[in-house]
């Protein structure tokens, strides 16, 4: 695979410097060779000295070379063929607007034939060396990596009237990253292909797509970082939709969507294969009334919700071997709009579930009130619902509510809004059990003799009832002050819960009783930042930030406490086309007991320059 890709990235750009070759031999006077090739060409030259120490890199001071450029343009006509080009080189956020504290190189590119007409296609390919990169961590920051990765796209499509639209496309590329701080490096390499078709006949609108993907992952086990997981995936997904136009201004709608998982997870190669089939009207027989209808159902119900929630993550799948489940979902909705501002609305949902050897039957009955108008100049909205819920898995039925507060106001110099909402034993995606929850966020903005101030907040916590280790929780806050030349900023957030391991990071895990214990992950932690920038001049501009990260992980092996600082100055002068700029950055990062803690700094000091070359 990396080879091919080797190859293809090769290719095209030795195409793209050819096609740059004759471009810069076009005479200057003749900006179109031939009238059918035009093109353009800038971009930055850069030179300064640079110094990085740590444990991440060998202490060196030297003299920095670094740039980026880009080359677009068309031949003809920008509908029959269109190009871009962006290589870098030696690029970071100290000597430019990238993100990565090391100094990454790589290219871009991509081109478009024959947009607009029946058959367009497009070609893209990307090539990074040593970035930086993110593992996530839910509302609460991410972990630095650095690595490196590439990945080509070709896509082709076919539209003629009267007969069926065709669309194909394929993506493969792989990458490597390690996250800062431990020992152990994780890989990937993956595979895409999509095909689709639409067609309409009779004013019935079809379409169809097929997905099949293979993803091979190296994955830092997500506690200590100690150990790397081997996981293998593929993926096959077929899916039909018929759609039809009703009387009434209604429509019906019709889907089948079959996906086959087969997962590879410690030499335990497990096949699973789940269908789902629903059916949907709706109708607005009155003025003012809207009621629809839905029936659904879902074989290997289990493997189906985990796919939702591990989707590079195959282990959950490989657990669901062995059971039967299934779910069928028959439910009725009305809304009935009493005024421009009042809306009633009613649900009845009935569902049947077998998953895990237990038959489950459930019953809702739901109503609510929608309601809103302008008050005391600003704009509020109010929610009330109740609902009545019975299931097999209990013996008596439950009273759910569900409610919401918003209010938005502008008074002067001050812009406020404000927002809350609460529920307490809704239904959940599995019968036996209910969920309730709360959230809010507020926001002020205000005016202040030549400042403006800001300050927002949002948490929320969610919890399914009687499974306290399924609650979620998370805070955020931060504000900031700014004028024409000076501004300060800060934020604070913190969150817990329980998540599990895919391959960009951590995600929040709502489906407890699905997911088994040994894919679990119990976080917990805070961050803050806080920093300032100055503008002196227009000119001139100063600018330093810090970030703190506490975190920690556990599951049911083991835990860890981790622990991310980061700083960074910045000063930058602009005179004309000259960008100079001198700045440091500091970065330190434990992760789990796997490996000694990144140090990485870095100074630098140089000069930017911005080129149009033709």
């Amino acid at each position: 695979m990396q080879r091919y890709l080797r190859q293809l990235g090769m290719c095209g750009c030795l195409w793209l410097a050819l096609l740059s070759r004759l471009l810069a031999q076009t005479p200057a006077t003749q900006p179109n060779s031939g009238e059918n090739l035009n093109f353009a060409m800038d971009g930055d030259l850069s030179f300064g000295y640079n110094d990085s120490f740590g444990n991440e890199v060998p202490s060196t001071g030297n003299l920095n070379f670094g740039g980026t450029a880009n080359l677009k343009g068309y031949y003809y006509d920008p509908k029959f063929l269109s190009f871009n080009a962006s290589p870098y080189y030696s690029q970071s956020r100290l000597n430019s607007n990238y993100s990565s504290v090391f100094d990454s190189s790589g290219v871009t590119a991509s081109a478009q034939f024959f947009s607009g007409s029946h058959t367009p296609g497009s070609f893209s390919y990307s090539r990074s060396y040593n970035r930086e990169g993110q593992f996530g961590l839910p509302d609460a920051g991410t972990y630095s990596t650095r690595g490196a990765g590439q990945s080509f796209g070709a896509g082709w499509g076919f539209a003629f009237p009267k007969i069926p639209s065709f669309d194909i496309g394929y993506n493969f590329g792989d990458g490597s990253s390690r996250i800062l701080g431990t020992d152990v490096t994780g890989n990937n390499n993956y595979r895409t292909l999509t095909l689709g078709s639409a067609y309409e006949i009779k004013g019935f609108l079809l379409n169809a797509t097929y997905l099949n993907s293979h993803l091979s992952e190296t994955l830092p086990e997500a506690v200590d970082f100690s150990e790397l997981i081997n996981a293998e995936t593929i993926q096959d997904t077929r899916q039909v939709n018929v759609s039809h136009r009703l009387s009434f201004n209604g429509n019906v709608h019709g889907s089948f969507n079959r996906t086959e998982y087969t997962s590879d997870f410690g030499s335990s190669p497990v096949h699973e294969t789940f269908d789902s089939v629903s059916t949907s009207v709706n109708l607005s027989p009155i003025h003012r009334l809207t009621v629809g209808t839905n029936v659904s159902y879902t074989e290997n119900l289990a493997a189906s919700l985990l796919q939702s929630v591990l989707p590079t993550s195959p282990t959950g799948i490989s657990s669901t071997a062995g059971f039967s489940s299934n779910s069928l979902d028959v439910s009725e909705v009305a809304v009935y709009a009493v005024t421009q501002h009042l809306s009633l609305q009613g649900w009845l949902d009935q569902r049947r579930q077998e998953i895990f050897g237990y038959e489950l039957t459930s019953q809702l009955y739901s109503g609510g009130v929608n309601y809103s108008r302008d008050l005391f100049g600003g704009t509020l909205g109010l929610y009330a619902g109740i609902s009545r819920y019975n299931t097999s898995a209990s013996g008596a039925a439950q009273t759910g509510t569900t409610d919401s507060i918003t209010y938005a106001r502008r008074l002067d110099a001050w812009t406020t809004s404000a927002s809350f909402h609460y529920s307490r034993n809704v239904e959940s995606a599995i019968a036996a059990f209910t969920q309730s929850g709360y959230g809010y966020s507020v926001g002020v903005n205000r005016m202040l003799h030549g400042w403006r101030w800001n300050v927002s907040g949002s948490g929320s916590r969610n919890a399914l009832d009687g499974l306290n280790t399924s609650a979620t929780f998370a805070q955020n806050y931060s504000s900031s002050l700014a004028s024409a030349k000076l501004s300060f900023f800060g934020s604070y957030a913190r969150s817990s819960g329980n998540a599990v391991q895919t391959g960009t990071g951590l995600v929040n895990s709502p489906l407890l009783p699905v997911v088994p214990s040994s894919l679990l992950i119990l976080y917990g932690g805070s961050s803050y930042s806080f920093g300032t920038s100055v503008h002196t001049t227009e000119r001139l501009n100063i600018s330093a930030a810090y970030l703190n990260n506490s975190y920690r992980t556990q599951n049911d092996q083991l835990s860890s406490e981790n622990r991310v600082k980061q700083a960074q100055i910045i000063g930058d002068y602009f005179y004309r086309q000259m960008h100079f700029v001198v700045g440091y950055s500091y970065l330190y990062q434990a992760i789990g007991t796997g490996g000694t803690p990144a140090n990485f700094q870095t100074v630098f000091a140089g000069v930017t320059r911005h080129f149009d070359f033709f």
